[in-house]
């Protein structure tokens, strides 16, 4: 063979390789968000759930980004939670997807809903492999994994891990062994060893707001397009109902720097009106959250945005630098208008804490959102009125209201084991799918469950339905730009007070 044949023979294989690489087809993601509220004790009465609105899939769009910059597939997400699709709906949009991996997330509460539509998934695709992930998995990973439906469990953040996971699917590697999962062997679920936590926030990308249609969201009196995101992740603070085992106790912060990028792409690239930061609590590390209000401010930026913190997190000088950088929403659990209950739930503050912090988020011109619980073991009729008289007493914006319900590894889910308000491991035996309405209400011969749904039902029409109250949202331009939205809430809280 001459020279010339050789290099042709090379420059032909060459750009074979190049045609084969550059056309190599990725594996087609689907990522799937279902109904959420739909699990176990919903978390508000159902006609208060449907004027609260529906938030976008924050860990999916994180981990599609996370996949995209990878290059490791054609991703999709599938929101069916938004218009709360039917059975038929869901299969069809499943099965018309064609997609290899098929990935789900899960709270504990909703995993038996998650099931159900894994379930469905499966008849609609019958060879892609799922994956699923969430707090529900991180709970009970093997008995997740008892459903044949489903292929492998993500065990905590799930970037990295379903990262390997698609990789090795697509060079047709076997699944075991990949830190934080949990797989099927010999008919048992196998747990990997642990993935550490993601150290460098700053280097996961910008959650992938592309794939999701921003306007399709909305909750009461939020501005659309809105957006929520993460500046953090774990939580130091020990509140005995607290599940802290997800994102771990250890906070791990972004730099402002990065967060004040993802608030400039959403809204120049999104067109973003309002954002809400989501961490467990921000403002833990406050050197960060001041930072980024100075850089908010340097930049002339006018950004509307909210966040969840803790009373103590935040003092004057803080909330003065907040509200300049556009901050002008805080939510902050109270829970209880007792001492002696805040202590029970190791929340680590006073009423008097509680009382100053929300007097001077208000002087600086901050709307404040309170979070109650009744039910608590301890609380006692004259307590949890005590938690009702503080509610009003707080001059809060909003106020929200719940019965106390355990989650899995909590201290608070020890006790009601102890106590016998729970039959034994309760959330293994709901995990691994026995029928159970909803979890038992802590309850005394003092009140019961019938008398703790009233309760809740008063504290929100007595705190809503209150004539100052009333006329503050009548003249709020937001009450007329979400007119529909605030006529349902009216009528749902009514629909409460004639019970």
């Amino acid at each position: 063979m001459g020279r010339i044949d050789r290099f042709l023979l090379v420059a032909v294989s060459f750009t074979c390789r190049i045609v084969s690489e550059r056309f190599e087809v990725l594996a087609k993601v689907l990522l799937v968000n279902y109904h959420q509220n739909r699990g176990l004790n919903p978390y508000h009465p159902e006609s208060v759930s449907k004027v609260t609105g529906a938030f976008p899939p924050l860990g999916l769009l994180y981990l599609a980004a996370v996949l995209r910059q990878k290059g490791l597939a054609d991703v999709e997400i599938y929101d069916a939670n938004v218009k709360q699709d039917d059975d038929e709906t869901f299969k069809n949009r499943i099965a018309a997807s064609g997609a290899d991996i098929l990935g789900f997330t899960s709270s504990t509460f909703e995993w038996l809903t998650t099931v159900h539509a894994i379930k469905m998934a499966r008849e609609a695709l019958p060879e892609a492999l799922i994956a699923v992930g969430g707090p529900a998995v991180g709970a009970y990973p093997k008995e997740c994994l008892s459903f044949e439906e489903i292929d492998v469990g993500v065990i905590g953040e799930g970037e990295e891990t379903l990262a390997e996971i698609v990789s090795r699917w697509d060079k047709g590697a076997p699944l075991d062994g990949i830190r934080g999962t949990v797989v099927h062997r010999d008919g048992h679920g196998v747990v990997a060893p642990p993935r550490p936590f993601i150290q460098n926030l700053d280097a996961i990308p910008f959650p992938a707001r592309d794939l999701v249609d921003r306007k399709a969201y909305n909750a009461i009196f939020i501005r659309k397009p809105f957006a929520t995101l993460i500046t953090s992740r774990g939580c130091p603070f020990q509140c005995s109902f607290c599940s802290r085992f997800y994102f771990g106790t250890k906070v791990r912060t972004r730099s402002a720097e990065n967060i004040l990028a993802e608030f400039e792409e959403c809204v120049e690239r999104y067109g973003v009106r309002e954002f809400m930061i989501y961490d467990d609590t921000f403002g833990v590390r406050k050197d960060i959250a001041l930072e980024l209000c100075d850089l908010i401010i340097e930049r002339g930026h006018k950004f509307r945005w909210s966040a969840r913190t803790r009373v103590d997190c935040v003092d004057a000088a803080a909330l003065e630098k907040l509200r300049r950088a556009g901050c002008y929403k805080l939510h902050m659990g109270v829970e209880s208008g007792s001492e002696e209950m805040l202590k029970r739930m190791k929340k680590g503050i006073t009423l008097d804490q509680i009382r100053r912090t929300f007097r001077l988020a208000r002087e600086a011109g901050i709307e404040t959102v309170g979070y109650f619980m009744f039910g608590y073991p301890g609380d006692t009729l004259a307590s949890m009125e005590k938690t009702k008289n503080l509610s009003l007493e707080l001059r809060l914006s909003w106020a929200d209201f719940s019965i106390t319900t355990p989650a899995p590894r909590t201290e608070l889910n020890d006790e009601f084991e102890r106590s016998g308000y729970i039959d034994g491991d309760f959330w293994r035996r709901y995990t691994l799918g026995e029928p159970i309405d909803r979890l038992p209400y802590f309850t005394t011969p003092e009140f019961d469950e019938a008398a703790l749904e009233s309760i809740l039902n008063e504290a929100f029409t007595k705190f809503y339905l209150r004539p100052s109250v009333i006329l503050r949202k009548a003249l709020s331009l937001q009450f007329w730009f979400e007119a529909k939205k605030s006529i349902d809430g009216a009528l749902a809280l009514l629909r409460m007070w004639r019970k």
